[in-house]
C-alpha cells in the first residue's frame, strides 16, 4: 500500500501529471482516494470498478449480476477443443480425470465448478445416473471429455453473452437506488498462453472458441436484447453505441418450439425509434410480456431481429434460449451439415449450412493448422438454410472440400461419429 500510493503515485505524477493513476482495480476511484486510497468496499457498484467471478450463482440469469458504474474483469472458464489439447497432452491422458487433466486445471475448485456450473443446464450423461460428480465411472473415459469440451465452451458463451448484454443493458440507466449508467464491460480473457481450461475466448493453436463469435455479436454497435425478470417476465432492450438514431426500425419478435420445425407459433412486431449512445427498453404487450410465464418454457426459443426502414436486417438475430436445456430430449433438436462449399477467392470460400429442424448451438471447426473465422458460427439454426464466408488467415496448400468442415449441434457435438462432414 505505501509503495503504490506514495512511491509509485508520486513518481508517476513527477515524470507524466497527464497520466491518470488508479491504486488498484477494482477501485471505487474518487471515493477511494477521500478513504486513504483502499475504500471499506472497494467492490462497491456505486462508484468506480468491480470484478466478478461466482461459480456457485446461475450465470445464465440476469438477476445474479451486479450493477456496476463498470465491470471491468468478469469470465468463467472453458477448455479448448480437443486437437489443441492433444497437440500437447499424451493421448491416454484425454479424461477429465487424468492427472495430466488435472495439473492443467489451475484455477482453485475449477475441477469440480466446472461439473457443477454445465450440468445445471445441459443434460448429465446416462452413464452417471443422473448424478454428476468425479465418481461416475464414465467421468473417467474419452468419449465423455469429448462431449464436455463443447459443453463448456458454450456455457462459457451463454455466460458471456448474458453477462455483457446486462452491462451493456444499464448503459445510461439508473434503478431506484442509483445503481446503473455501466460504462464499460471488460471479460477476462481475450487469448491463451498455453494449452489448457481457461477464461479465453482463443485457444492457445488461435482457434475461435465459440465464446468469441458470441463476443462478436453482443458487442456489436446495435444490439437487441433479451432476458426474463425474475417473476418469468419478458424484457426487451434495443442497445446502440451509434452517434445517430435510427428512425422508422421494426423489432420482429418470433417464437419457435423444438416441435414445430421452423415455423413460428407466435410472432409480434413493433416499430420503434433507436436513440443513440444509449439503451433503451421496448415496451411490448402484456400478452408477449407473459408468454413464458405460465408455459414449460424449456419448450420454446426466442428469435428476435431489428430491421431497418428498408427491410435489410441492422445486426444479428438474438435468441434467448432456455435455462435447463437438459428438459428437452435431444433427439428433438435439428442437426446441420455443409451442403454447399463454394471458392470466392484463395482466402475466401462461401458456405451453404442446412438444418432439418431447429438445430440448438450450431458449430463449425477447421482442421488444427488451418487459421481463419467464419463470418458466423456458433449460432442457433431457425431457418432451414443459411449462408455464412470462411476467411482464411493463411493460404493453403490446398483447396478445401465440404469434408474439411466439421460441423454439429447440441444434438450430437462430441458423441460418437458426432461432427457431419459435408452433406448427410
Amino acid at each position: 500500500m505505501k509503495l503504490y500510493n506514495e512511491t509509485v503515485r508520486s513518481t508517476i505524477s513527477e515524470l507524466d501529471s497527464s497520466r491518470p493513476f488508479l491504486l488498484s482495480s477494482p477501485t471505487n476511484g474518487i471515493e477511494s482516494e477521500k478513504e486513504g486510497g483502499v475504500a471499506q468496499n472497494p467492490g462497491d457498484e456505486l462508484f468506480g470498478d468491480i470484478h466478478f467471478y461466482n461459480e456457485h450463482a446461475n450465470l445464465w440469469a440476469d438477476n445474479t449480476y451486479m450493477v456496476p458504474r463498470c465491470s471491468s474483469e468478469y469470465g468463467v472458464q472453458s477448455f479448448p477443443r480437443k486437437e489443441t489439447m492433444l497437440k500437447w497432452l499424451n493421448g491416454t491422458d484425454w479424461g477429465y480425470t487424468s492427472e495430466q487433466m488435472k495439473r492443467r486445471q489451475h484455477h482453485p475448485g475449477g475441477y469440480y465448478a466446472q461439473l457443477a456450473m454445465i450440468f445445471s443446464h445441459f443434460k448429465i450423461p446416462s452413464e452417471c445416473g443422473g448424478v454428476i460428480d468425479a465418481e461416475c465411472k464414465y467421468v473417467k473415459k474419452p468419449a465423455f471429455m469429448d462431449r464436455f469440451v463443447y459443453l463448456s465452451q458454450f456455457h462459457q458463451a451463454i455466460t458471456y453473452q448474458v453477462q455483457t448484454e446486462h452491462y451493456r443493458r444499464w448503459r445510461g440507466r439508473l434503478d431506484q437506488y442509483g445503481k446503473g449508467h455501466t460504462m464499460c464491460a471488460l471479460y477476462w480473457q481475450l487469448n491463451d498462453l498455453w494449452a489448457a481450461p481457461t477464461w479465453s475466448t482463443i485457444d492457445y493453436e488461435l482457434s475461435w472458441k465459440p465464446a468469441h463469435y458470441f463476443a462478436r455479436r453482443f458487442f456489436a454497435p446495435v444490439i437487441l436484447s433479451m432476458y426474463l425478470s425474475e417473476t418469468r417476465l419478458l424484457q426487451m432492450f434495443v442497445v446502440s453505441d451509434l452517434v445517430e438514431p435510427i428512425f422508422n426500425a421494426t423489432v420482429v419478435l418470433e417464437m419457435f418450439s423444438w416441435f414445430d420445425s421452423f415455423t413460428p407459433i407466435y410472432s409480434v412486431n413493433k416499430t420503434i425509434t433507436i436513440p443513440p449512445e444509449i439503451s433503451t427498453e421496448i415496451v411490448m404487450d402484456q400478452a408477449t410480456k407473459h408468454m413464458l410465464r405460465d408455459k414449460n418454457s424449456a419448450t420454446y426459443v426466442l428469435r428476435g431481429k431489428i430491421l431497418s426502414r428498408n427491410g435489410a436486417q441492422i445486426g444479428y438475430d438474438a435468441v434467448y434460449l432456455p435455462d435447463k436445456l437438459f428438459k428437452v430430449a435431444e433427439e428433438n433438436f435439428g442437426s446441420a451439415w455443409v451442403e454447399k462449399l463454394k471458392k470466392i477467392n484463395d482466402s475466401s470460400y462461401e458456405l451453404e449450412i442446412r438444418a432439418e429442424k431447429i438445430a440448438p448451438l450450431v458449430y463449425m471447426e477447421l482442421p488444427l493448422g488451418l487459421y481463419g473465422w467464419f463470418s458466423d458460427n456458433a449460432f442457433m439454426m431457425t431457418e432451414p438454410r443459411r449462408t455464412v464466408t470462411l476467411t482464411l488467415l493463411r493460404i493453403p496448400t490446398f483447396q478445401l472440400s465440404k469434408q474439411d468442415i466439421a460441423i454439429c449441434s447440441l444434438r450430437n457435438c462430441g458423441m460418437l461419429n458426432n461432427a457431419t462432414f459435408g452433406s448427410n
